[in-house]
């Protein structure tokens, strides 16, 4: 008995040895996945290591935008799905391709025409069928001794063109009328036009033929940098509407001239360059030479004000001049520092709290920039007491000024 189970026991071990040997000497593959483009999907389960003869089934899934494509490597087919051995060491690629726009169908509809009477006219286009909501123009032709009339149908209207939006099928009539017999054309006469100098302005209407007697009015209209100056040819006057009647071919000018710069210069300096040291306080201190021209049409009075945006504390006044009266085109040296001057300008408080021009007087050393700026203002102000700051005066214009025009000298003590 104890010989029968031993023998069983030595049966047992030797059976799981053999099964332990087996375990351990199994083989075991690697299976590597991979996507292309990447991102654009992902592959289940994405790899790892698979005893040999293992089935492994691979999925692939595409990202949003993507649809699946194919297998490549040790893979092939078009199916998501498939199912592979492992009896080597793998390389899968998923191949992922974008999903192609769907272009939303479009709707047509057809569009006929008849004519009354028939065989009176044609229609162009002649119908046919068109894309829902397309807008369409259609033209109608009457034939030799008929006259266009109106339309009927899916379109009405007596003008003969036409615009339908095609939003569904559409059956149009068109009539037309026996043509009545001829009266005597009337006489047509051409009018010309043309201005001077050549893209100075305009002229409405430009000129075409007219019937006998028609009476247009014509309109000169100048350019940027133009003003309208007069007429010439078969009317004249100066204003920029004039009236002519159709009695025979006209030709017609129309003339213009440039409206002149609003310009500021002085004889002391020019724009950009040094002031002389006789008009700064280390010389006589007296206000330089200052003429302008090119005055803005409806310009009323001049304000002039000089002053330095360099000095140290901020912008300081030098000049507050205004009420210059609009005749007045020039300022001589040195005018005086009093309240008005002869010629009714008004003189305001510089930051030197004296009356009328002060020199520059930089500090020692700096360079600085003087501005001298003139307006052309539509109105005359009346500014109490006599003697007005810089920032009174430039209140006083606001909305009221026609131009300005700027010139700086430059000083260095």
């Amino acid at each position: 008995m104890l010989k029968e189970r031993v023998k069983s026991i030595l049966l047992v071990s030797l059976v799981m040895a053999m099964i332990l040997v087996s375990a351990c000497g199994t083989t075991q593959y690697t299976l590597n996945t991979s996507v292309e483009p990447a991102g654009s999907g992902s592959v289940s389960p994405s790899g790892g290591s698979h005893n040999e003869g293992a089935p492994v089934k691979l999925t692939a899934k595409p990202n949003e935008g993507y649809v699946f494509d194919r297998w490549s490597g040790d893979a092939t087919g078009t199916s998501s799905s498939i199912t592979m051995t492992m009896n080597t060491n793998k390389d899968v690629t998923a191949h992922f391709s974008k999903k192609q726009a769907v272009e939303p169908a479009i709707n047509t509809f057809t569009v006929t025409f008849s004519a009354e009477p028939a065989g009176s006219g044609s229609i162009w286009p002649s119908g046919g069928s068109f894309e829902g909501g397309e807008s369409v123009t259609f033209t109608a032709s009457p034939h030799m001794g008929y006259i266009f009339d109106r339309w009927s149908g899916d379109a009405s209207g007596a003008m003969q063109s036409i615009t339908v939006t095609v939003d569904g099928d559409k059956s149009i009539v068109v009539h037309f009328s026996v043509e009545p017999e001829e009266e005597p054309e009337p006489l047509r006469f051409t009018l010309t036009t043309s201005v001077k100098p050549e893209g100075s302005g305009s002229i409405a209407p430009s000129g075409k033929s007219y019937q006998e007697g028609f009476k247009i009015t014509l309109t000169a209209t100048p350019a940027k940098g133009y003003t309208f100056e007069g007429w010439s040819g078969d009317v004249s006057g100066t204003t920029e509407t004039v009236n002519i009647t159709m009695n025979s071919d006209k030709s017609v000018i129309a003339h213009f001239l440039p409206i002149p710069e609003f310009v500021l210069m002085s004889t002391a300096f020019q724009d950009g360059e040094d002031i002389p040291v006789k008009y700064t306080c280390a010389g006589e201190d007296i206000s330089p030479q200052l003429a302008w021209s090119g005055t803005p049409e409806g310009t009323e009075m001049f304000v002039l004000i000089v002053d330095d945006p360099d000095a140290r504390l901020g912008v300081f006044t030098h000049w507050v001049i205004y009420n210059i009266p609009a005749d007045v085109f020039e300022l001589g040296e040195g005018i005086p520092k009093l309240e008005e001057l002869a010629n009714g300008a008004q003189q305001g408080i510089n930051n030197f709290a004296e009356y009328g021009y002060s020199g520059p007087c930089p500090p020692p050393g700096d360079k600085h920039e003087y501005r001298f700026i003139i307006y052309a203002v539509d109105t005359i102000i009346d500014l109490l007491p006599v003697g007005a700051t810089k920032q009174k005066v430039l209140e006083a214009i606001q909305g009221h000024i026609l131009g300005q025009v700027q010139i700086s000298g430059y000083y260095q003590s």
